[in-house]
């Protein structure tokens, strides 16, 4: 379905808001009456607020690369995740800036919209979200990267205890049997220290 606006032909679906009076959905082309024609509620369903409006856009901008992700192919199998991630929080980050920069060359943040009220300009809004995924994802990898020090600094105290339980059972001269008692007894402290150096 199409809906033409000021000589603009836009692709449209419905709005699909439900009924006060609960009879089924409304069937008035997605974003009529509003700013976003061809995406979101219609001006009698909420489409003209702010929080409409900032959805819609966020709408039509994913449909868009839907479409282009259907254009590319197969997404590629992830080998290496780390790789992966780092490439991904690099692309985050440069929408941020990039989101930042469109933000700056704003007059203003807000604007009125068709029903008069005032609203939140999308570029804005890209940027928030942008900047509160840029902000988690590095939060992410700087987490994994402590977790990833922790386990190295484990490994290596490990070894230095073993180092050491290995030199101090050479000097006691065990018998036999008790030396084929040692790969049981010492992990099993082992693990009870960790467990409980985890528990505090």
């Amino acid at each position: 379905m199409t809906f033409e606006e000021n000589g603009t032909r836009h692709d449209l679906g419905k709005c699909g808001a439900k009924k006060r009076q609960g009879e089924g959905f409304c069937a008035r082309p997605s974003g009529w009456g509003t700013d976003h024609p061809g995406d979101g509620r219609c001006k009698l369903h909420g489409g003209s607020t702010k929080n409409q409006s900032v959805a819609a856009e966020r709408v039509r901008v994913e449909r868009e690369a839907r479409l282009l992700l259907a254009e590319l192919g197969e997404a590629v199998p992830v080998t290496d995740p780390a790789a992966e991630l780092q490439r991904v929080a690099g692309e985050i980050v440069a929408m941020k800036d990039a989101a930042a920069r469109l933000v700056q060359g704003l007059s203003s943040m807000r604007y009125v919209g068709a029903s008069g009220a005032e609203q939140l300009r999308a570029e804005v809004a890209v940027y928030e979200r942008a900047l509160d995924r840029a902000a988690k994802v590095l939060a992410e990898m700087v987490k994994l990267g402590l977790e990833a020090r922790q386990v190295g600094l484990a490994e290596a105290q490990g070894q230095l205890i073993a180092q050491a339980i290995r030199a101090i059972l050479g000097e006691l001269g065990l018998t036999p049997e008790q030396q084929a008692r040692v790969p049981v007894v010492v992990p099993r402290h082992l693990r009870a220290l960790a467990a409980s150096d985890g528990g505090v």
